[in-house]
């Protein structure tokens, strides 16, 4: 404790406070696998805009359906989502997904550059490459002889010349090419030196051996010029194609890049593209994962933790194009979304039913899974081509429902269930249904979408696949799920303190704090904090031999906002007595 001799005013630093408030984490991350016309295979890329998913996988595609879903779940509140392309790759497989490519030459004959697509799918065979000369070459007039064995001269202008630059030096008699060393003011530097002499009154031209090249892909057009053919360049063909374009990517294929002869004017199509569909199979969207590089499928998920729904569409689209793809793959495909779920405890699974119109058919599909971390909806949309574009098309509803659930999320609050909620960018069902019908799925757990009349198509059900009545809705099993992963997420700064009943304390109020907003915003029912939700790490949750373990165990109970799924008046009429005289 400090001595204090002489009176006054004295300032101290308080201990800094370890421990940090708990916030929310977003829920309706969705994570979308299917069929695109171009794109990264089994590279999950984050998207914002249906506008980005139209420059990454270009345009939608008549036998699958994740543009249309995709586009769906911006249209319905979606903000942010995750897409992975799938296709069947195997090595040795013929059927594989594969890049369009070609092979141009040099000028004298030899291979130059292997261009092909920046992924795989028939899309490549309609890149056409342009190989010319630079609009407008470098080139300056020398100041001066250039005698044998010279490295440098001065030029009347540098610009546009670069370190590692090809540069022809040439009079009316004599030609040779160097490598630019240095380029320091109006002086230009070379390797090897010059083997003959150039007399500056010749004129003495310095030119630098560039080509352009330009590419393009229906209305996209992609130009670069001022390419070198040397790889000490800093304008390098390949260093520049594969740094900026997104239609293709290019190799060197000349043993001596830095001695062969330049390329040779063409104009060549890309060909040899393959889809890679006609022989998927459910391993193809199950995929595994081996760490970080050798993820497929679901499993290229794996390592984003940001995801809170799953959805995969196009499971619905692959028996169409694969023969050796039925309902059976179908529903291992499904078991492997909910397996992974189950398994992370952190995200939900959307699932789509068969499009039917057998209520019994979509009775007994459901009946195939039994859990709290999916749900199941049926009929199909009706919807227009993604982006406008084509006629309408019947497409699977856990697109849109993904963006509904987004939509819930952000304008209400996850605790509130998403259904009784309009459906945007949708013309019709696949099916109507009754209420006796809808009674029969309901009771099921399949959740329905219904049109209502001057109220627009509607999601009408709420339910998980599970019999445990305590995970029956689709909120309560999403609101504990955000508690658990903010909680986890929240009381990172815990971890290596000293477990002391202090630290429990700590714990104790920064759980409690944030169980408390939610109790105030709605989330939680109880007209008091003890009604609501109830905190415990004390003695008892850690006794010595659990603090022996260096473990701290936490106990924490909520009360859930349920919806009123049936909403019952109970109408009678009264009639007043006779009056008796």
């Amino acid at each position: 404790m400090a001595s204090y001799r002489s009176p006054g005013v004295y300032l101290k630093e308080a201990a800094e406070r370890r421990f940090a408030a708990v916030d929310a984490v977003p829920m309706s991350v969705t994570a979308f696998l299917g069929i695109a016309q171009r794109g990264p295979v089994y590279v999950p890329r984050r998207l914002t805009s249906f506008s980005e998913f139209r420059e990454i996988y270009g345009a939608s595609l008549p036998y699958a359906f994740l543009a249309e879903s995709v586009s769906g779940f911006f249209a319905n509140g979606g903000r942010e989502c995750y897409v992975t392309r799938i296709a069947h790759v195997a090595d040795g497989d013929p059927e594989s997904a594969r890049a369009a490519s070609v092979v141009t030459l040099t000028a004298g004959g030899e291979e130059f550059l292997a261009i092909t697509a920046a992924s795989e799918g028939t899309w490549g065979d309609r890149i056409k490459v342009e190989i010319a000369e630079a609009r407008y070459p470098t080139s300056s007039l020398a100041i001066g002889d250039v005698p044998v064995g010279a490295t440098a001269v001065r030029v009347k202008s540098t610009y546009g010349f670069g370190l590692g630059d090809v540069v022809e030096i040439a009079d009316r008699e004599v030609a040779e090419h160097v490598v630019l060393t240095a380029v320091a003011g109006d002086e230009l530097r070379w390797l090897p030196p010059a083997r003959a002499r150039f007399d500056a009154t010749g004129p003495t031209r310095l030119t630098a051996r560039e080509f352009r090249l330009v590419l393009s892909f229906e209305s996209t057009i992609e130009e670069f010029d001022h390419l070198s053919t040397d790889p000490r360049s800093d304008k390098y063909v390949v260093n520049v194609v594969n740094a900026r374009s997104r239609l293709v990517r290019a190799v060197d294929r000349r043993p001596h890049p830095e001695l062969a002869d330049g390329p040779a004017p063409t104009e060549v199509t890309l060909s040899g593209g393959h889809e890679g569909l006609g022989r998927l199979t459910g391993d193809d969207f199950v995929g595994f994962s081996e760490g970080p590089g050798a993820r497929r499928g679901l499993g290229a998920l794996e390592e984003i933790d940001d995801i809170g729904l799953v959805a995969v569409p196009d499971l619905m689209a692959a028996p169409q194009l694969s023969s050796g793809f039925g309902p059976a793959e179908i529903r291992a495909v499904q078991a492997a979304m909910v397996g992974a779920c189950e398994r992370r405890k952190d995200r939900f699974a959307i699932l789509d039913a068969p499009c039917t119109c057998d209520t019994e058919e979509i009775r007994e599909w459901r009946r195939g899974v039994d859990t709290k971390y999916a749900a199941l909806y049926h009929p199909w949309l009706r919807v227009t081509g993604a982006g406008g574009r084509g006629g309408v098309r019947t497409i699977p509803p856990s697109g849109h429902v993904a963006g509904v659930y987004a939509r819930c999320d952000r304008e209400r609050g996850i605790h509130k269930a998403p259904a009784n909620e309009l459906l945007e960018e949708v013309v019709g069902l696949d099916r109507t249904l009754s209420l006796e019908l809808q009674g029969l799925l309901t009771h099921e757990h399949v959740n329905c979408l219904r049109a209502f009349p001057g109220r627009g198509i509607r999601v009408w059900g709420a339910r998980t696949l599970s019999s445990d009545e305590a995970w029956r809705y689709v909120n309560v099993r999403r609101l504990v799920t955000m508690i658990e992963r903010s909680i986890e997420e929240g009381t990172q700064w815990a971890v290596f303190e000293d477990n002391t009943p202090e630290l429990w304390k700590q714990v104790i109020r920064s759980i409690s704090g944030f169980l408390r907003e939610l109790t105030r915003r709605g989330f939680l029912v109880g007209e008091t904090d003890e009604e609501a939700f109830y905190v415990k790490c004390d003695e008892e949750t850690n006794p010595p031999e659990v603090v022996d373990a260096g473990q701290l165990v936490c106990e924490i109970g909520v009360a859930p906002v349920r919806p009123a799924e049936f909403i019952v008046f109970r109408i009678g009429q009264r009639t007043e007595d006779p009056i008796l005289e």
